[in-house]
């Protein structure tokens, strides 16, 4: 799903703010310690085990499981840069992106015929949902189609903003040994807020790094991202790393313009989670290096975390810069803000925890979500931010109705 405008949002890797400088920021990605990664197999295999969903999944409809533990261990340090990034369907027409989080292959599946219920209470007002084939889970691509004729949906398009080096997702893979099996990796993320310098084949692609985005530490193990995914391998090829939350960092425009060019200066950066999350990807060795291909990110977005983040949002019917009044936490419920409400409240299909799937009593408190990326080998410079975006209360919360049955 394209759209040929300069709005957009983007989706990158957790929440926490560490109050780092450039220089901070900069010396972490490239000097992050090696790990004990003959200790840390055992925990970690286990844990992505345990990240991975339960019941009856049909074939084919989840990532692939982890190595044996004896696969091959330590290595180097990979920096890619998300370079595209599409909702619901993969690089260059490739299919559709997401898997099976629920395994439950809910309403009558295109592909299997199949009549499984919901693997949680919906809200009372909720549309009837259907899995993609074979069960795969992806309620917000088909909220985002419903929500075209509002404006909103070019906010969840990054596309847009990654060509024109405006922003992007980091990923750092750490500890890498370039084996088609690697019992631990490990996996940190970083928001960009734009381009240094596309310095050709010799330089490389220089992105600038988010401070915001990075943590120094976590534990006692030195990292880079604000989250880190210690439960990451990599088997017959293929990256798999989960992580407890990702962010989606919303890009906020300053106005209701949708013409209106977005960066820095005309723009701010809302946050919002994307629980259990999991990144699935082909890693292909280019050059000395290598790539990201036929990228999945998937996970749960959910309710109040989201529409808590788009709070800032101007009114897209504004015109000109817009005044506090004109944004959606100001509102109420009222034109374009209660459509994408609705939309959120009725789309929810999916629990926040997948350990409530398929629980009798477990509520659709979150949104199914599922991109497609590919990523290329890039580099870091100084850091490069957006501004929080102002014009809500700081207590700000929203959610949806507690309407259940």
């Amino acid at each position: 799903m394209t759209v040929g405008r300069a709005r957009a949002a983007f989706i990158a890797v957790p929440i926490a703010i560490a109050a780092l400088t450039a220089c901070q920021v900069i010396a972490d990605i490239h000097e992050l310690p090696t790990g004990s990664a003959s200790t840390d197999a055992s925990v970690d295999a286990s844990s992505a085990e345990a990240a991975a969903p339960t019941g009856a999944c049909t074939p084919g409809s989840t990532w692939p499981g982890p190595p044996d533990a004896t696969a091959a261990l330590g290595g180097d340090d990979l920096l890619l840069a998300v370079d595209e990034l599409n909702i619901g369907v993969m690089p260059d027409g490739g299919g559709p992106a997401g898997f099976d989080l629920d395994c439950a292959s809910t309403g009558a599946s295109l592909a299997d015929g199949g009549t499984a219920p919901e693997s949680c209470r919906v809200h009372a007002s909720a549309f009837p949902h259907v899995d993609e084939p074979g069960g795969r889970d992806d309620g917000f691509y088909t909220m985002v189609k419903k929500l075209g004729s509002t404006g909103l949906s070019q906010l969840f398009e990054p596309n847009p903003l990654i060509q024109q080096g405006k922003t992007t997702l980091l990923l750092q893979i750490k500890d890498y040994s370039g084996a088609e099996s690697d019992s631990v990796v490990y996996v940190n993320g970083f928001f960009s807020g734009g381009l240094q310098s596309d310095g050709g084949a010799e330089a490389g692609v220089v992105w600038g790094v988010d401070p915001r985005s990075a943590n120094a530490t976590m534990g006692s193990v030195s990292v880079t991202g604000a989250h880190v995914s210690k439960s990451a391998y990599v088997t017959g090829g293929v990256l798999v790393a989960f992580f407890d939350a990702m962010w989606i960092p919303l890009v906020v425009p300053s106005d209701g313009d949708p013409q209106t060019e977005l960066g820095p200066a005309t723009a701010s950066v809302s946050w919002v989670d994307i629980d259990s999350a999991v990144i699935v990807a082909r890693i292909v060795k280019d050059g000395a290096s290598f790539r990201l291909e036929d990228g999945h990110i998937t996970g749960r977005l959910s309710t109040r975390g989201a529409l808590t983040a788009l709070g800032p949002v101007p009114d897209l019917m504004a015109s000109g810069a817009a005044s506090d009044a004109e944004r959606f936490c100001n509102e109420g419920d009222i034109g374009v803000h209660a459509a994408i409400k609705n939309a959120f409240c009725t789309g929810a299909d999916i629990a926040r925890s997948p350990g409530s799937d398929n629980k009798p009593m477990a509520v659709c408190d979150s949104v199914s979500i599922a991109y497609g990326f590919r990523a290329s080998p890039a580099n870091v410079a100084d850091a490069l931010s957006y501004p929080i975006p102002t014009g809500c209360d700081a207590s700000f919360s929203e959610d949806c109705p507690a309407d259940w049955p």
